[in-house]
């Protein structure tokens, strides 16, 4: 039931369950404050869901918040402020703010500038939002904004979400809220709820009354006003000018007004005679277009026409027809108004217009002329003010012979007078002008009215009452009429006083400047003792110049130990020793030692000793001894004479004047300055030995290690990351074949084989940095060669990798020694072997092969004879794999060869293989083509028998690496004392593997064929006889044998 439509028994029947059900959810004796905190809970609910149910209008939620208020209060929550933010999603902004109540009950209306993202996202979550406390967690910015709007700061917020919006609670103290106040709010909201619900439909039913009320209201007034339409109609129907007629379908009038006769001079009856309104139209064609618009438009508006008056003259007049429903009938509204009066009045108006027009545009024109002008003058006036203001500078003149003068308002604020009493006259100008400039200025006037070409300017400095003094830039000319006659002298005053400040400042700085880059020069073309004396005389000339006044300046030179120093410009140095003071300059500027003092201490009178140890002590400091006088002199010193010291970095810089308190603190600063720039010259002097005797060392050293580099018999290499080359020594380049420019265009990664090879190695480099590896390369020519190298990794300081340093060798011959020799070895144990077995097993297989073949001359029983054949078949084939191995091993006798022809043999040997590669596999269904390439090569020293079998093991191996078919190309070619033979074919290839080993004895991929001495034999053949057999196969592509022999000499 709503809460609105309770009443009073109702209510505090409620109150009395809600009671009940208190007393019968009552924890345990050890909770009574929950359940009391239960009860006022409760409580608080009953008296909110009063609030809401007496609620009458939308501003009574504000009482609801109150109660609210209270609630809280009573349920001891601690908080500071409590507000509502409203949360509408169809509106923008989607969050704002109803108010906030603070805890004193006053209501605050805070600006929503911020919070409105994450309040709504709050809502929309539906779960309350504690924080805590923002002096820790600030997710969302709330604790430099709260105390803008609350005027206090805030440590921890509440904000506990409902329909509406969000309920938010706020406290200056950190954790303010427990769970249980959570939980309470959280019921809270709920009624809450209800009370923005309420309000919601208090604010529709206001506004559906607020319609009703204004429905009503149109309603009255659109009754009235009908009613007096009707009668403004009537009035205006029967009194207006315009001819008014309703006519049907046929033209024919049904109703008119008096207007409808006037023009044309007709009674009401003679028109109501007439068939038609069209019976009146003076002009046929005019009728007929009259028609043709009705037809297509369905209207006629303001048409003009002409109509016959009852003395059959026309007059003119706009016809205008709207088709009108009267009582379900349809008819014409017929508007008649006549213009004839208006037609001859148009005529002379437009003639009038017409006249008025041409003037009005020339005055138009003239008047925006003079506006222009008028505008431009007040423009230049204002820029004219706003520059002099700007540039201190103000215009003025005198007119002549009466001297009436006129200032700018910018001269009487360079004067700081009043511009109300007026510019001064000349005797009281001329009081303002400074007394050493007054004469100037005198004169300066009396040129001004003397009669002159062009302008006169001069610079002058005026005294203000308060005793400011500016300086003024004047400028004047004069204005003469047609007659040559002075009527007036015109001119500018501008204070420039800050200009001049400027430039002094800037002359002394320029001054100041100057002589420090002439003392430095003088510094720097020190090559000699005597250039001392003329970087002193620069500085004394430089000191004069910028004002500082004196009498003497001299250079003392303090050793490191301050135990001597000598002196250049003073009476101390006057018996020192030229030939050995720049050996000793270069002492003390390099260890600030002086192997000799001149004259000795010994020698010098107590006078000069104690000068001496004021020198020294002064560069000790590093600071300047200032006497403003001695009275009674050091003996060698006059009465009354100024002395400054100033330290630099190997001594003192000194000069002195016959008069008291001679230097002052500016003069002092100049000096050290000055002594600065010569502990810069002496410190060029150490700079440059040291950077000489550093750059030596450094070359002496880079060429040792060049030529170390050079003439290392590994290669040495640097390279990037990336694979830049920075260094790569003569060595490795001759391991490559790169020159150094064809490598600078390379990566290091271009000579890799394989490339994962290179990236094996920057993956060790990164994990332990260093490597040593063994990688294949290939050279410029083409050919692979076995590299073995270690590889360091340089890093930086962040541990990157920038650049790797190695050296490496090229042990491609090692390797092949290394597997010639395992070979080799191979070949002695197998040799050993088939020496050891041969005889002994032939001796065997002739005792099984003897006895084979008696049992098959002496037997005719066929499984006998079969198995007497496979015996002795097995027998020969031992034989012949004895026979092989044998041949295989033994050495080739060099004496035993001699000059055979190779065209030959391979014919010989295509022609007996024939049966193998040709009818064999055409029985079977496959097709291999033979394809010979002759060079009339010259023949080679060998055996034919020997030769023959190579060529044709090579032919058969192919065949059977061809199950297929294919094709077997063999070519010979001679060049360079060499004859070269090669066996191609297209068979399925070999892999890396079997390639490797296809030429070790007993090896073979034919399983249950061959004995794998076929190509070892051959091998051992081509090598005994002077020449080499190599192999090329890629897997899927064909493999090709490429023997070479030296050509034959006879």
């Amino acid at each position: 039931m709503n809460d609105a439509k309770k009443t009073k028994a109702q209510l505090i029947e409620e109150l009395t369950e809600l009671r009940r059900q208190v007393s019968e959810h009552r924890v345990s004796e050890n909770e009574p404050r929950k359940s009391q905190r239960r009860e006022i809970l409760w409580e608080v609910q009953y008296r909110l869901r009063s609030a809401v149910a007496k609620m009458q209008r939308s501003d009574d939620i504000q009482h609801v918040l109150s109660v609210l208020r209270e609630g809280l209060r009573q349920l001891e929550i601690s908080f500071q402020d409590c507000g509502i933010n409203l949360v509408d999603p169809h509106r923008d902004p989607a969050v704002r703010s109803l108010n906030s109540l603070g805890r004193e009950g006053e209501w605050v209306l805070p600006e929503q500038a911020w919070g409105q993202d994450f309040v709504l996202q709050m809502w929309k979550d539906g779960v309350p939002v504690y924080r805590r406390d923002l002096a820790t967690e600030d997710t969302f910015n709330e604790r430099n904004n709260y105390p803008k709007y609350f005027g206090h700061p805030v440590r921890s917020v509440l904000d506990v979400p409902f329909a509406y919006g969000t309920l938010a609670i706020n406290s200056k103290e950190p954790d303010a809220f427990t769970e249980g106040d959570i939980a309470d709010l959280t019921r809270l909201t709920m009624v809450l709820e209800e009370g923005f619900r309420r309000r919601e439909d208090l604010d529709k039913l206001e506004k559906r009354n607020q319609e009703l009320r204004r429905e009503i209201t149109e309603h009255i007034q659109v009754e009235n006003a009908l009613r007096e339409s009707e009668e403004r109609y009537r009035l205006l129907f029967e009194n207006t000018s315009v001819g008014i007629g309703i006519a049907d379908l046929q033209g024919h009038l049904i109703t008119f007004n008096d207007a409808m006769l006037r023009p044309g001079g007709h009674s009401r009856e003679e028109i109501g005679k007439i068939d038609s309104i069209a019976d009146l139209y003076f002009d046929a064609d005019k009728r007929a277009e009259a028609l043709i618009l009705i037809r297509d438009q369905g209207f006629l508006h303001q048409h003009e026409m002409q109509f016959k008056c009852k003395d059959g003259t026309p007059y003119d007049a706009l016809l205008s027809l709207q088709p009108v429903q009267i009582q379900g009938q349809s008819c014409w509204q017929a508007t008649v108004e006549d213009i004839t009066a208006r037609k001859r009045t148009e005529g002379q108006l437009k003639e009038n217009e017409r006249l008025l027009n041409r003037l009005y545009e020339t005055a138009q024109e003239e008047v925006a002329q003079r506006r222009r002008a008028e505008e431009e003058v007040k423009n230049a006036l204002e820029m004219l003010h706003d520059s002099q203001e700007a540039a201190s500078i103000g215009a003025w003149w005198v007119t002549v012979p009466d001297e009436e003068i006129y200032w700018t308002p910018e001269i009487f604020r360079i004067f700081d007078i009043d511009s109300a009493q007026g510019p001064l006259s000349t005797e009281e100008f001329l009081g303002y002008i400074y007394p050493e400039d007054l004469d100037l200025v005198q004169q300066k006037i009396q040129e001004q009215r003397a009669e002159f070409d062009g302008s006169i300017k001069y610079s002058y400095r005026i005294q203000l009452p308060n005793g400011e003094i500016k300086t003024l830039e004047h400028i004047g000319r004069q204005i003469r009429d047609a007659a040559d006659e002075l009527i007036r002298t015109t001119g500018t005053i501008q204070d420039i006083t800050d200009r001049r400040q400027v430039e002094e400042t800037l002359e002394e700085e320029y001054r100041s400047h100057d002589a420090d880059n002439a003392i430095r020069l003088a510094v720097a073309s020190i090559n000699e003792p005597q250039d001392l004396e003329r970087v002193l005389a620069e500085v004394s000339i430089q000191l004069t110049q910028l004002g500082v006044i004196h009498d003497d300046c001299s250079l003392q030179i303090v050793t490191g130990d301050g135990t001597g120093f000598f002196t250049v410009g003073s009476h101390l140095s006057e018996s020192a020793d030229w030939s050995r003071f720049w050996d000793e300059l270069h002492c003390v500027a390099q260890d600030g030692t002086l192997s000799f003092r001149h004259p000795p201490d010994e020698e010098l009178p107590e006078e000069l000793l104690r000068e001496k140890q004021m020198v020294i002590n002064v560069w000790k400091k590093r600071t300047f001894r200032y006497e403003p006088c001695t009275p009674e002199g050091l003996g060698f010193v006059p009465p009354g004479m100024t002395i400054v010291d100033v330290a630099f970095s190997h001594g003192t810089l000194a000069i002195n004047r016959k008069q008291p308190h001679a230097f002052g603190a500016e003069d002092i600063a100049l000096l050290q300055r000055f002594a600065q720039i010569i502990s810069e010259g002496f410190q060029r002097v150490l700079d440059i030995t040291e950077r000489k005797q550093t750059e030596e060392t450094l070359r002496e050293s880079e060429e040792k290690l060049r030529l170390l580099v050079e003439r290392l018999p590994i290669g040495v290499t640097h390279n990037t990351p990336d694979g830049q080359f920075l260094v790569y020594n003569p060595h490795a380049q001759n391991m490559t074949g790169y020159t150094l420019q064809e490598l600078s265009a390379m990566k290091a990664q271009d000579l890799y084989v394989h490339p994962e090879d290179r990236k094996d190695l920057l993956r060790n480099l990164e994990e332990k940095g260093e490597h040593t590896y063994e990688y294949p390369l290939r050279r410029k020519d083409g050919r692979e060669i076995i590299v073995r190298g270690t590889t360091r990794a340089i890093k930086n300081s962040e541990g990157e990798l920038i650049e790797l340093q190695g050296y490496s060798e090229d042990i491609t011959e090692r390797r092949k020694m290394q597997r010639e020799l395992i070979r080799l070895e191979r070949l002695r144990a197998v040799g050993e072997l088939s020496a050891g077995v041969s005889h002994n097993l032939n001796n065997i297989l002739t005792s099984v092969l003897g006895p084979a073949q008696l049992l098959k001359r002496k037997t005719d029983d066929p499984d006998l004879l079969r198995e007497a054949d496979d015996i002795i078949a097995s027998t020969c084939r031992a034989r012949d794999l004895v026979r092989e191995l044998h041949l295989s091993v033994r050495n080739v006798e060099e004496e035993s060869l001699f000059p055979v022809s190779v065209d030959l043999v391979v014919q010989q040997a295509v022609q007996t293989s024939r049966p193998r590669w040709k009818d064999q596999p055409e029985a079977q269904g496959v097709s291999i083509e033979m394809v010979t390439e002759w060079g009339g090569v010259p023949p080679i020293r060998g055996t034919d028998v020997g030769l023959h079998a190579i060529f044709t093991n090579l032919i058969f191996n192919a065949v059977d690496a061809m199950p297929e078919g294919g094709m077997i190309t063999i070519r010979t070619e001679g060049a360079d004392g060499q004859v070269q033979i090669t066996f191609s074919d297209t068979g399925m290839g070999m892999d890396e593997e079997t390639r490797r080993r296809v030429f070790e004895p007993f090896f073979t991929t034919k399983m249950n064929v061959g004995t794998g001495l076929g190509l070892s034999t051959a091998y051992n053949t081509v090598t005994g006889w002077g020449g080499t057999m190599e192999v090329d196969s890629t897997p899927g592509e064909g493999t090709k044998f490429t023997l070479r022999f030296p050509a034959s000499q006879s």
